[in-house]
C-alpha cells in the first residue's frame, strides 16, 4: 500500500517540464504526426496506428509542446517499466477498480521505481440489463423514479471508489497536473447502447443482413433507433452526474477529467437532462480519438458545419470562448513498446498512448474551464525519427 501512496503522491506533486529527458537511448525512436503509418494484419484499422514509439505532434514552427504518457490496466500485465522510462514516458494513468486493486498496486509500484508519476482513472459503465437491452428503451420513456434510481447507482459506485481511493492514497493527493492545481482523477465514460437487441436482430434477419450490420438511415426504424438511444442517453447521463456529485461531495477540490470520445459525447452525453448535463459540461477532457495519421483534428478548419467527426470533436472540446477542453489526447491503442509480448500468433501486446497539452484555467458562462494553454512555444532540441 505504501508503494501506491508514494506513486500517486509523486504523480500529483510532479510539475511537468514538457521537455523529454531520456536516461539512455531508446530502441524505439519517436516519429512525427501527422504522418503515414502502417496498419498491418492482423491489426486492421481499428484502435489507431501501430507504432513502436511516441508520436510528436507537428506545428508550423516545430514539434508542439506536449508530454507523453500511457494508460495501463489489467491487460498490460507484462509492462516493461524501464523501457517505458527510457522511451520518454512522462506520466501514466492507471485503472482503479474494486476487483483489480492488485493490478493497480503492481503497476503503481513498478512505475514509482523508475520515477514515472501516476494518476488513477475509474470506469463508469452501464449494467448489461440496460446496455444490451434495446427493447427496454423502445417501450417507454424512463420515469423520474428511473432517473433517480440511476443517479443513486452512480453515487453508490462513487462511494465504493471513494473508499478505495482514500485507502490507496491516504487522502493525501494534492498537487499540480499540467497546470491544474488540485486533486486530479479521470472518469471513463464510453458505454454505448448495443444495437444487437432482439428487435434489431429480427429486422436485420428479415432483410438478409448480418447481426451487426448498420441500421437503415431513414424511415420508422431509424426513428425508433434515435428514440431508444435518447432514452438510454438520459439514464446514462444521470448515472454520470450522480457519480460526479458524490465524488465532489467527498473531495470538493477534485478536478475530474472526463475520458470519452466525440461519438459518445454527441450521441449520448449531450442528450442528458439539463441539470445532469450541467454537472459534466465544462470538465476537462481526455479525448479518445484515433486517426490514421496519428495526429489530431485540425482545429483551424473544423467546426460544427463540417464532417460528423469534426462536429463531434468541436462540440466536445471547444468551450464557449474557443478554449480547447481536450487537454489530453489518446491517439492510439496500438503502442508496441514498453510491454513484453508472450510468444505465439496474433498481435503484439500493446498499450494506449496519449499526449498531454499545457493547461490554463479560464472563466466562461458555465464557470471555470480547464483548456489548452495558448501561445505555447514549440519544443526545442528534440530528436525526432523519420516517419515509417
Amino acid at each position: 500500500m505504501r508503494s501506491i501512496q508514494q506513486a500517486l503522491i509523486l504523480g500529483l506533486t510532479f510539475l511537468f517540464s514538457y521537455g523529454i529527458a531520456v536516461a539512455a537511448p531508446c530502441s524505439h525512436p519517436r516519429a512525427m504526426a501527422p504522418g503515414k503509418f502502417d496498419l498491418p494484419d492482423p491489426w486492421g484499422n481499428d484502435g489507431g496506428v501501430v507504432v513502436d514509439g511516441f508520436l510528436d505532434l507537428a506545428s508550423s514552427s516545430g514539434p508542439q509542446e506536449v508530454s507523453h504518457g500511457v494508460d495501463l490496466y489489467r491487460y498490460q500485465a507484462h509492462a516493461d517499466y524501464d523501457e517505458l522510462k527510457r522511451c520518454g514516458t512522462q506520466f501514466a494513468i492507471l485503472k482503479y477498480a474494486p476487483n483489480q486493486a492488485h493490478v493497480f498496486a503492481s503497476h503503481a509500484a513498478g512505475l514509482a521505481r523508475v520515477g514515472i508519476p501516476v494518476w488513477p482513472y475509474f470506469y463508469l459503465g452501464m449494467d448489461s440489463a440496460y446496455r444490451f437491452n434495446r427493447e427496454r428503451f423502445e417501450a417507454a420513456d424512463p420515469s423520474n423514479a428511473d432517473y433517480a434510481a440511476m443517479a443513486e447507482t452512480g453515487r453508490a459506485e462513487a462511494r465504493d471508489m471513494i473508499v478505495l481511493y482514500r485507502s490507496a492514497t491516504n487522502g493525501a493527493l494534492q498537487g499540480s497536473f499540467g497546470g491544474i492545481s488540485g486533486r486530479v482523477v479521470f472518469l471513463d465514460v464510453e458505454d454505448k447502447l448495443d444495437t444487437s437487441g432482439k428487435s434489431a436482430m429480427r429486422w436485420r434477419a428479415a432483410h438478409g443482413l448480418g447481426s451487426y450490420a448498420p441500421l437503415p438511415v431513414r424511415g420508422d426504424e431509424i426513428n425508433r433507433e434515435t428514440t431508444t438511444r435518447l432514452r438510454y442517453s438520459r439514464l446514462y447521463a444521470s448515472k454520470v452526474a450522480g457519480w460526479i456529485q458524490e465524488f465532489r461531495a467527498a473531495f470538493p477540490d477534485a478536478i475530474i477529467v472526463l475520458y470519452t470520445s466525440p461519438s459518445v459525447f454527441t450521441d449520448y452525453l449531450i442528450n442528458g437532462r439539463i441539470d445532469d448535463f450541467a454537472t459534466y459540461h465544462g470538465l476537462p477532457v481526455w479525448l479518445a480519438n484515433y486517426r490514421d495519421d496519428g495526429g489530431e483534428v485540425d482545429w483551424t478548419t473544423c467546426n460544427q458545419r463540417t464532417s460528423a467527426g469534426c462536429k463531434g470533436a468541436h462540440r466536445l472540446c471547444l468551450s464557449a470562448d474557443g478554449g480547447n477542453r481536450c487537454i489530453v489526447h489518446q491517439y492510439t491503442a496500438r503502442g508496441v513498446f514498453g510491454v513484453k509480448s508472450p510468444p505465439g500468433p496474433g498481435p503484439a501486446e500493446h498499450i494506449d498512448l496519449s499526449r498531454l497539452f499545457p493547461v490554463e484555467v479560464k472563466q466562461d458562462g458555465y464557470g471555470l474551464q480547464y483548456v489548452r494553454r495558448t501561445n505555447v512555444k514549440p519544443s526545442a532540441g528534440r530528436r525526432v525519427a523519420n516517419n515509417p
